[in-house]
């Protein structure tokens, strides 16, 4: 069994991680963008290695796709990439409602 703080930290790296997926899917579903431009817009910025391997990963997954020419290429967000936003917008709504209320 893990001690506390063990699991602690790797529940808090495990959220870090999903909410800066979520992050980078609302910003490509608004606008599909260069991997920079795009980093630029995430506040807080996250870490440069950080970012390209959860593009990456999550271009795997088949929630974002790039489109392009040589190095030069735009990120958008998939049909599957929305509907994972989507889906994850109302399950944290309603968890943050039942850990908010009175």
């Amino acid at each position: 069994m893990l001690p506390l703080n063990e699991l602690v930290e790797k529940t808090e790296r495990a959220v870090e991680t999903a909410v800066l997926w979520l992050r980078i899917l609302k910003a490509l579903k608004r606008k599909p963008s260069y991997m920079s431009e795009l980093r630029r817009e995430l506040n807080p910025r996250p870490h440069m290695t950080t970012f390209q391997l959860s593009l990456y990963l999550m271009e795997r997954m088949g929630l974002v796709r790039r489109e392009g020419v040589g190095r030069v290429k735009t990120w958008h967000i998939t049909e599957k990439g929305s509907e994972v936003l989507s889906r994850a917008t109302e399950h944290l709504k309603r968890q943050m409602a039942v850990i908010l209320e009175p």
